[in-house]
C-alpha cells in the first residue's frame, strides 16, 4: 500500500453536517471579531473620565447685553472689592466665600459651579481641588436652565448677609463655624425677579493667622 492510499485509508470522512457546522462556527466567529472591533473603537472615541469636566455652554444669542456684569475672576484672585478682606477674621472670611458662591451670572458662568471655583483663594487647598477636580455629572438643574433662558443675573451683597438666629459652637483657635442667612438679588433684562433667601452653613479652619473655609453647605 502506496503512501497516498494509506492517508486515503485513514483520512476522516466528513458529512455535510459537519461542513454546515464548520461554516456556522467561522460566521460566529466572524461575527465575534467585528463586534470586539467596534468595541474597540468606540472605546477610544470615549474620553478618559480623568480631568473630563462637565460643560454647559450658554448659546451665544442667549447672552444679552442689556445690564452690566462682572467676568470670572482669574484663578486665585478675589474680586476688588474684597481685596482688603481681613483673613484673620473668620467671620469676615466666611461672609465673603458666600458672596462670592452665590453671586452669579447665566450669560457668563456656564453653572453654578463657576462661582465655587472663584471662591478657591478663600478656601482650604483640599478642599478647593475637590470642587475643581469633580464638578457636577448631571448638569446645571432645572433651576440654573430657567434663569439663563431669561439671562438671569444673582448679585449678593455685603447687606445681604447676617448671621442666623441659630447659634453654633463657639470658636477654638483653630475652628470655627458660621451660620449665615443670605439674600440673593435676581436681575434680568426685563426687570428683576423676586428675591431668594438662603441659610448657609459654614466651616473653617485656621492656617496660620488665616482662615480658610473647609465646607459650605445649604440648609
Amino acid at each position: 500500500m502506496n503512501s497516498s492510499s494509506a492517508r486515503y485509508l485513514f483520512s476522516p470522512k466528513i458529512s455535510g453536517s459537519q461542513v454546515a457546522a464548520t461554516r456556522r462556527v467561522t460566521v460566529v466567529v466572524s461575527l465575534v471579531a467585528v463586534v470586539i472591533g467596534v468595541a474597540t473603537a468606540c472605546a477610544s472615541r470615549v474620553p478618559s473620565a480623568t480631568g473630563v469636566t462637565a460643560s454647559f455652554t450658554i448659546p451665544a444669542e442667549n447672552r444679552g447685553a442689556e445690564f452690566p456684569s462682572t467676568p470670572p475672576s482669574a484663578s486665585g484672585t478675589l474680586p476688588l472689592d474684597l481685596a482688603g478682606l481681613n483673613r484673620s477674621d473668620a467671620s469676615a472670611v466666611a461672609a465673603a466665600v458666600v458672596r462670592i458662591w452665590f453671586t452669579t451670572d447665566t450669560r457668563i458662568d456656564s453653572s453654578p459651579h463657576a462661582a465655587r471655583l472663584r471662591a478657591c483663594p478663600l478656601l482650604a487647598a483640599p478642599y478647593c481641588l475637590a470642587i475643581r477636580d469633580f464638578p457636577p455629572k448631571t448638569g446645571p438643574g432645572a433651576d440654573w436652565l430657567s434663569l439663563t433662558a431669561q439671562q438671569a443675573a444673582i448679585t449678593v451683597g455685603a447687606n445681604d448677609i447676617r448671621p442666623a438666629d441659630e447659634s453654633g459652637p463657639p470658636d477654638s483657635a483653630t475652628r470655627a463655624d458660621r451660620l449665615l442667612e443670605v439674600t440673593e438679588h435676581l436681575v434680568t433684562p426685563k426687570g428683576p425677579l423676586p428675591d431668594r433667601r438662603t441659610v448657609v452653613a459654614l466651616s473653617l479652619i485656621r492656617d496660620g493667622v488665616q482662615w480658610q473655609v473647609t465646607e459650605v453647605s445649604v440648609r
